[in-house]
């Protein structure tokens, strides 16, 4: 009789270690412990895997898993639901809301430091003074009463908008110093003309069409880094 116990036993214990790494298929409904309505777009995956699903507008799900599985069922503002997957029966998941806490807000009512005549006094502005009625050079008011912004007008004079100009060119050459010096180098010439098998015209047309369609280039810091720009695009062109 003990022999017979024991062997039911064994027998038990083996068919549930096989039932573990069988896939199943649970599916069920998701809803609100409270209200008890479906709650759809919840995400369900199992730990450890890397397949998923979302529950539906009715909070229907099904999701392929394996037995013994901790499936997760996950929701904006919803605590975390384990259930372990045993069968794949019709099953019912209850997710709690999470409660949401606001912070304490402190209202004030109209409050008035004490000193405060005094300090209204100490801070009051001066009568507004138009700054268009002071002579100035080459300034005028450009707004209204009250305004303070003026406009110098030998900035639009012939000789400071050509020294502007002269100024831009001297920065945007100090920008390309590196580029030019490298693409005028005859060293630099002569070691793309040999490494492609170009003649002075192939190579003249190939560094034109580098020049108008890789402007960035020109701002390079480096002259290797010019030099392997000229070099990617002779290799392509």
């Amino acid at each position: 009789m003990k022999a017979l116990a024991l062997w039911t036993c064994a027998i038990c214990l083996g068919g549930s270690s096989l039932l573990y790494g069988q896939e199943i298929v649970l599916h069920g409904t998701v809803i609100d412990s409270v209200t008890r309505q479906p709650l759809p777009f919840v995400a369900i995956t199992a730990k450890g895997r890397k397949t998923s699903t979302i529950s539906m507008d009715d909070g229907h799900f099904r999701y392929s898993c394996f037995f013994g599985d901790t499936v997760l069922f996950m929701c904006l503002g919803y605590e975390q639901q384990r259930v372990i997957a045993r069968n794949s029966g019709n099953i019912r998941v209850e997710l709690k809301e999470v409660p949401k806490l606001l912070e304490s807000v402190t209202i004030y009512s109209r409050y008035k430091p004490q000193g405060y005549e005094q300090w209204k006094l100490a801070v009051n502005l001066p009568q507004f003074q138009n700054p268009g009625a002071q002579p100035t050079n080459n300034y005028m008011q450009t707004v209204g009463v009250g305004g303070g912004m003026g406009v110098d007008f030998d900035y639009f004079s012939k000789e400071k908008r050509e020294k502007r100009k002269l100024q831009r060119v001297h920065e945007e050459l100090e920008k390309t110093k590196v580029f030019r010096a490298t693409v005028q180098d005859p060293e630099t010439k002569r070691y793309l003309m040999n490494l492609f098998k170009l003649s002075e015209g192939e190579y003249t047309a190939k560094l034109a069409a580098f020049n108008q369609h890789m402007p960035e280039a020109q701002r390079a810091k480096t002259k290797a880094e010019v030099i392997d720009l000229l070099i990617g695009f002779f290799a392509l062109k």
